[in-house]
């Protein structure tokens, strides 16, 4: 359990309100037109909240699969035309499993599952981790999807699949013609951007339409989280870069992040090293202080709490502030600005035993405009939990007024039964059992604070009992994990299969994953630790068990597993050359704390300059190839990447691409060839095929069949590809 930084929770004038709690890993938002607010949760369930009560009902149920990892609805954008022609996308996992953006139609608050239209899904199976998830439509009338790495980093860098990318498509699903790679072989067509681990959020500008998008880091303490600048047909670099830091010897491609912080900076970290940055919105609303005009907006979901960046007028990141504090922040996935101007955000909520959270929608505004401080509201209550008729006595005692008007403060109270009260410190009797959300408002006659609710427990809640695994139980790579359970209920005697769900999380640092579940029907079941996935470091399993009474009242019970370490000593010789481990840069020497068992991929780089001296690879110590597989064994092990000095990292062998220019022929282009020299192919021709992008000279115009589907007269970058005969 993290500590947290004593700060100011919200600037001077700011003040929180729930807008609804009591949600199931809500993950996204989308206000409409018309000001209602959509709410989409991890199961598929999308809610509407209208004029700021959740409507019972909910919008649509999407058949979405959350059984494992972090698959599951995480995305929703509102077509242009949506207030004619009520189109909603959803980009969630299908139960295939399957990523997909799709087309409701909403009529009134419905929208029929079977109105549903694909407009893209991915031509891969989804993984487990890393989906990306975000969707919005751009300036250009486009649909702007994106996609994380799934737990492979090398697909972030192979334009043949569409994992790690920011993709690009029409309303309908085809394919802008004037995208990045539509004319590169082998190049998957949607790309509009790549080289990303898990652009899990991403934004444009309302006021100049840039796309910023915010780049999940890696798992290490070295490991960046990255705000980058949408550009098209960009690599953003991972995995050989992150950051500031570039891991192999040569960046040169790769376009740098405008900002990033790093996962070891105490100024952005608990006592965890951790860190998962959610984008959110640049501010052109009126209704907060001019100071907050062009401000971009993020959060971190491990770290819990909002910053903004400030940039200069050159358009560079001058200050990055904090605006809400840890832990107040809590487990946020996604910011929107209302059409209020006010800062929603969405907690998910996940369920295991650390910090409280939970899943809910939270309004950040400023009505201090003018001087007026919101009044400070604080409520509590007890007992909270006995038996029916329940009498409980409320307080506000600790509500303050900061400036004291400019009226007199009240209080209006909801019981969460249908009962009201304004009276400062009421007694209220709850008749019949159940759980009640209790409430409380308190206004000075301009500006009004609404407290998180305070669960009333009447009746008694059921005892869950996790009976397996038991305590202490120790897990290794492959393992499979039986768990079961009881329930006995006070009023309802023992509860039968019907009434369980259980959720297994990942925990990573101080911050959880959804790992499986949740999944209900069941007083037992197994899940296999994966022997190969997300990095097995600072990790433990916790498996949750809710049961849940006639009444609607929960009992909970969670249960830890803990991993058999084994420690693996990482290395080159010369020591200093970054190596990569699953496909993630690691600096070295490293020593990294695995799991028994757990499959490796270690990568040597087959040269590097290490200072000014430049390096070839040789051997691992194991005697592996240079990328190989390694098991990490009982007990730690570890492997050691010995490199060779060289004279030049590249040889003098090249292939050229020649062209004529000004009457003389010259070299046009000149690649070098990593060593060793390829042989000589002998006598005849060969056909070299190649595609490249290149800026053109000033006073050269793109033409004929060089010029991509698209590009103007005015264009000075363009594609070339073909074959040529050498």
């Amino acid at each position: 359990m993290g500590t947290w930084p004593a700060q100011a929770a919200l600037p001077p004038g700011f003040q929180r309100s729930t807008v609804v709690s009591g949600l199931s890993e809500p993950t996204v938002l989308e206000f409409a037109p018309d000001g209602r607010l959509f709410v989409g949760e991890r199961g598929g369930r999308i809610l509407t909240v209208e004029n700021g009560s959740l409507l019972p009902l909910p919008l649509v149920q999407l058949a979405a699969d959350t059984l494992n990892g972090e698959r599951g609805l995480v995305g929703l954008a509102l077509d242009p035309n949506f207030a004619t022609n009520g189109y909603l996308y959803a980009y969630y996992t299908t139960n295939e499993p399957r990523n997909r953006v799709g087309r409701l139609t909403v009529v009134g608050n419905t929208a029929d599952p079977s109105s549903e239209v694909v407009i893209w899904q991915n031509p891969d199976l989804a993984a487990d981790f890393h989906h990306g998830g975000t969707i919005h439509f751009g300036p250009d009338g486009a649909l702007y999807i994106a996609t994380g790495d799934q737990m492979v980093s090398a697909n972030a860098q192979d334009l043949s699949n569409q994992h790690g990318k920011i993709l690009r498509v029409a309303r309908d699903g085809t394919i802008p013609p004037d995208n990045p790679f539509v004319r590169v072989p082998g190049a998957q067509a949607p790309i509009w951007a790549y080289g990303l681990r898990n652009p899990f959020r991403f934004v444009f500008d309302p006021a100049t339409g840039a796309l910023w998008i915010g780049d999940v880091g890696g798992n290490v303490a070295e490991s960046w989280e990255e705000v980058n600048r949408g550009v098209p047909g960009a690599n953003y670099g991972w995995p050989n870069q992150e950051g500031r830091v570039c891991y192999v010897s040569d960046c040169s491609a790769y376009t740098f992040p405008v900002y990033a912080y790093q996962h070891n900076n105490p100024a952005y970290s608990t006592d965890q090293v951790q860190a998962s940055i959610t984008l959110g919105p640049v501010y052109r609303a009126s209704a907060f202080p001019a100071a907050y005009q062009g401000a971009l907006f993020f959060g971190d979901y491990a770290n819990r709490w909002i910053r903004s960046l400030v940039f200069d007028a050159g358009g560079v990141v001058s200050a990055d502030p904090l605006f809400d504090s840890p832990p107040d922040a809590g487990t946020i996935v996604d910011l929107r600005v209302g059409p209020d101007g006010a800062l929603y955000t969405v907690t998910i909520g996940v369920a295991f035993s650390g910090e409280a959270d939970v899943g809910a929608v939270h309004r950040l505004a400023f009505p201090g405009g003018g001087g007026n401080q919101p009044p400070v509201a604080v409520e509590s209550a007890d007992p909270r939990q006995g038996p029916a008729p329940l009498t409980v006595p409320f307080t506000s005692a600790g509500s303050t007024d900061p400036d004291s008007g400019p009226g007199a403060l009240t209080f209006s109270w909801t019981f969460g039964d249908g009962g009201t009260s304004t009276e400062p410190n009421p007694v209220h009797t709850y008749a019949a059992r159940g759980l009640y959300l209790a409430r409380l408002t308190v206004s000075d006659g301009a500006a009004a604070t609404t407290t998180d609710a305070i669960p009333i427990t009447v009746g008694s809640p059921p005892v869950a009992i996790i009976t397996q695994p038991p305590p202490g139980t120790l897990y290794r790579a492959g393992d499979v994990i039986p768990f079961a359970g009881t329930a006995t209920d006070l009023e309802d005697g023992a509860l039968g299969a019907g009434a369980f769900v259980w959720q297994v999380v990942l925990r990573h640092a101080d911050h959880t994953h959804p790992f499986f579940g949740p999944t209900a029907g069941a007083t037992q079941g197994s899940f296999t630790i994966p022997a190969t996935g997300h990095g097995p470091e600072n990790t433990f399993y916790e498996i949750e068990l809710t049961a849940i009474d006639s009444d609607g009242l929960q009992g909970k019970a969670s249960r830890a597993i803990l991993p058999v370490v084994s420690p693996l000593a990482l290395d080159t010789v010369p020591s200093g050359i970054p190596i990569f481990l699953d496909g993630q840069p690691q600096l070295t020497p490293r020593v990294y704390q695995s799991l028994s068992g757990f499959i490796h991929t270690v990568e040597a780089q087959p040269s590097f300059v290490l200072g000014a001296a430049p390096y070839l690879f040789d051997r691992w110590s194991d005697g592996g190839a240079r990328v190989h597989t390694l098991v990490a064994p009982e007990g730690g092990g570890g492997a050691t990447a010995f490199y060779t000095p060289t004279a030049s990292v590249l040889s003098t062998a090249s292939v050229r691409f020649r062209g004529t220019g000004g009457g003389t022929t010259i070299d046009r282009i000149k690649v070098p060839v990593d060593p060793p020299t390829p042989a000589d192919v002998g006598a005849g021709d060969f056909t070299v095929e190649f595609w490249m992008r290149g800026t053109l000279a000033d006073n050269v115009t793109p033409s004929g069949p060089y010029r991509a589907s698209g590009d103007t007269e005015e264009s000075n970058v363009d594609w070339i590809y073909g074959n040529i005969i050498v």
